[in-house]
Order: C-alpha cells, then sequence, then structure tokens
C-alpha cells in the first residue's frame, strides 16, 4: 500500500511565550506495485513550549538534525503562530479549528468538551471519514476531562495507570524520574513547584517522552488496511526541565545565547494580559538576582 504522508509539527503555546512556528512537511511514499492512494496518511507531531530554538529555525546552539531534516523535506512556516498564549486554549482552538473569542476557552481550567460536547474535532473528522485514529502523549491539555476517549480509536498513555485516572498526563509526577529532593532550585518556592530542573541519572527510556515516540514508531512500523491520523504529544521542554544527564552534556553553558529581555515589555498589553504575565509563576528578576540567569 502506498500513500502519501502528512506531517503537521505544532509546538504548543503555555503563558506568555509569544514565538510558535507550525512545519508542514509532505513525505512522498512511492511503490512500483501500486498506484498512489487518494487519502495521505496524517502524522501529526505537536511539542509543549518549544518556541523557535530549532536549527532550521536559525538557531545556532540547539540540535534538532532530525527536525531539521524534516523541516528540509516539506515547507516550513517561519512567521506562524497560536491562537492563545496558554497551553490550554492554545491546543483546544488547534483541535477543533474555533478560536478562543468564538469558544470561551481562555484558561487552562476550561475543558473544551465540557462546554461543546458534540464538537467536531480534527480526530473526530478523521474518524468520521474511516481513518484509524489513534493518539499518543499531550495532545490536548492533560488534566482530566480534556481529551476525548470519543475522539480515538486507541490512546497511548505513558503510564498505563492514568487510565483509571481520567487520562491525566501526570508528565511533572512521579513515575516520571524525579530528582532526590524536589525542587532542587530554590527559585521554585518563589514562583512554581514545576519551574526546577536537574540532571538525571537515569536511561531515556524511563522517560514519558521516550514512550511515546517508541510507541509511534511501533504504530508507524506496522501495516494498516486504512490510511491513518496519528497524534504524537511530547511534552518536553515544558517545565519541569528534568532530563537525563546527556542532554545537560550535549551543551557548554558558555555557547549558550540568552533570549533578549525588554523590561518594558508589557507596557502595550491590556491589563488582563499583564495580569497574567505578571503572576506568581513569572519572577523574572529573582532568576536573575539569584544568579539563575545563566
Amino acid at each position: 500500500m502506498s500513500n502519501s504522508r502528512l506531517t503537521l509539527l505544532y509546538p504548543t503555546g503555555y503563558q506568555h511565550r509569544s514565538f510558535y512556528w507550525i512545519l508542514v512537511c509532505a513525505v512522498m511514499l512511492m511503490s512500483s506495485c501500486q498506484e498512489r492512494n487518494s487519502s495521505p496518511n496524517v502524522l501529526f507531531i505537536s511539542v509543549d513550549d518549544w518556541n523557535d530554538w530549532v536549527g532550521c529555525m536559525g538557531d545556532s546552539v540547539a540540535q534538532t538534525p532530525n527536525l531539521d531534516r524534516l523541516a528540509g523535506m516539506g515547507m516550513l512556516f517561519t512567521n506562524a503562530h497560536c491562537s492563545a498564549p496558554i497551553c490550554n486554549p492554545s491546543r483546544a482552538s488547534l483541535m477543533t479549528g474555533l478560536m478562543p473569542s468564538t469558544t470561551g476557552v481562555y484558561n487552562n481550567a476550561q475543558p473544551i468538551f465540557s462546554k461543546f460536547p458534540n464538537l467536531v474535532s480534527i480526530p473526530r473528522h478523521f474518524r468520521n471519514n474511516e481513518y484509524i485514529v489513534e493518539g499518543g502523549g499531550k495532545t490536548y491539555h492533560e488534566q482530566i476531562g480534556f481529551n476525548n476517549p470519543e475522539d480515538w480509536d486507541y490512546y497511548f498513555l505513558w503510564d498505563e495507570a492514568n487510565r483509571e485516572n481520567g487520562w491525566w498526563g501526570q508528565y511533572g509526577l512521579p513515575p516520571a524520574p524525579q530528582p532526590e529532593i524536589r525542587p532542587e532550585h530554590s527559585i521554585a518556592d518563589l514562583t512554581v513547584l514545576n519551574f526546577d530542573w536537574s540532571e538525571l541519572d537515569v536511561p531515556d527510556h524511563w522517560m514519558p517522552d521516550y514512550k511515546v515516540a517508541s510507541w509511534a514508531r511501533y504504530f508507524l512500523s506496522r501495516q494498516h488496511d486504512r490510511p491513518f491520523f496519528l497524534a504524537t504529544g511530547i511534552f518536553k521542554p515544558h517545565i519541569p526541565w528534568y532530563v537525563p544527564k546527556e542532554y545537560f552534556d550535549l551543551y557548554d553553558i558558555e555557547d549558550i545565547n540568552l533570549p533578549p529581555y525588554n523590561p518594558d515589555d508589557l507596557e502595550d498589553v491590556p491589563e488582563a494580559g499583564r495580569v497574567i504575565a505578571l503572576d506568581h509563576r513569572s519572577k523574572h528578576e529573582k532568576v536573575v538576582e539569584m544568579g539563575l540567569w545563566k
């Protein structure tokens, strides 16, 4: 069976990060035995809080050879932005095609399917058109009630116990690998527990994202009798930054370019936006004061 495969890569928003991009890559899988199928397979990859720190987007430090190669095989959008700078409304908008101003979903405490139980999402649309529809990882917001089980033929959870707990992702909590003492940096006491980082002495395959990616790879290695829509949600680089030591070792801190910081950046932001940006999670001056900015 030969198919076109359309790959969508979408880093989603969280809090006040402002630069996001969409990578659309069409990969033609040709067969000498059969004509190309008119219904393409779709591989959808979302990455949490990624920003534009990717080699193909011009970053000179980030080591992203696989994504750079994928970008070179298709179309790269360099000026695309999410519809909301917070996780849940951004994901709800992406997965349904509806703006937050249409749904009223503006924060992380509003499951879209509680408001619109019959809403046709992207995966539901593919299911309605006889696709195999599977997903895994963080596609919707990871808390209880945000993902709709009826949208999927199967959904992979990195910890199977989460299936009995309302599909809660639980990425920043055990059994996901943790440092022995958490938080490891005192800045977390001034902001939020997850604003922390640590080198972990654990193998890569213990990490939730590795498990999700391995499951997706297995799905793609199999033969399918119908076209498929496969959604794969990667949690990192969302906080907390607890990752195997080998990933810290890839970078010399002296080679890392700090992002620009404009102390007057919020002057043209409406009051509601400033309230969000200046909440207890945002303490840039404390990060600098404590010598943690670099």
